[in-house]
Parts: structure tokens; sequence; C-alpha cells
């Protein structure tokens, strides 16, 4: 990866330090992600309103949020249903708290914990 994509990717919001644009990403069969399509974020509770305005500026439309019911509960997204905001935002947890603990996954280096998710 150069510079420009580096600088590129990292999206400078209020209020996270970490929400990198996937797209310029190869897989083995040479199809790249596109530029905007898909935004990795940390958790948006302290995103402030000039960061959701410049969110929005990017052409981010939908949220789709990943943590337990019990974490949102804890640190509600701004865009969560209730919240006075028109994003579309989902809420689909991709840990059963039924199989495994959020605590199982986080105690591996980050890569095997987020395999073992999927």
């Amino acid at each position: 990866m150069n510079t420009d994509e580096d600088s590129r990717r990292r999206l400078t919001w209020e209020g996270l330090t970490n929400a990198p644009d996937l797209g310029g990403y190869r897989n083995p069969t040479g199809f790249q992600t596109r530029w905007g399509a898909l935004v990795r974020s940390e958790r948006l509770a302290e995103l402030t309103s000039q960061g959701r305005a410049a969110l929005r500026e990017y052409g981010i439309r939908t949220v789709i949020d990943l943590r337990t019911t019990a974490e949102c509960a804890a640190e509600p997204s701004p865009f969560a249903a209730g919240a006075l905001d028109t994003m579309r935002y989902q809420q689909i947890s991709v840990i059963d708290p039924d199989h495994m603990a959020a605590s199982e996954a986080s105690a591996l280096p980050l890569g095997d914990g987020y395999k073992l998710l999927l």
C-alpha cells in the first residue's frame, strides 16, 4: 500500500480515532474494494455532531452495528432507533452470547479473534 492510499484511507471524523475506508484492497482474484463503499469504525457513541455531519458528507447512508445487544445498551449509537437521527441503522451482533463470550475473542490476537467471531 502506498502513502497516498494510507492518507486516503484514514478518515478523521471528530470523536473517532479509528475509521478507515476499506477501499482499494484487492482479493486474490484481483477484485478491488470500491473507495467509499465500506467504512469500518470503532463504536460511534463518542462521535460528535461535527463527526456525524462529516460521516454524512462522506456519503455514509447505513450504519451496521455488530456489537451485542448489551454493548449497544451500555453505549448506544447516535444512529440507533429512537435517536434524533435519520441515518439507516441496523444492529446485528456477530457474537452469539449463548455460544461465546466477547472476552474469548478479545483475548486472542486481533486477526485470530476476528476469525473466531466469524
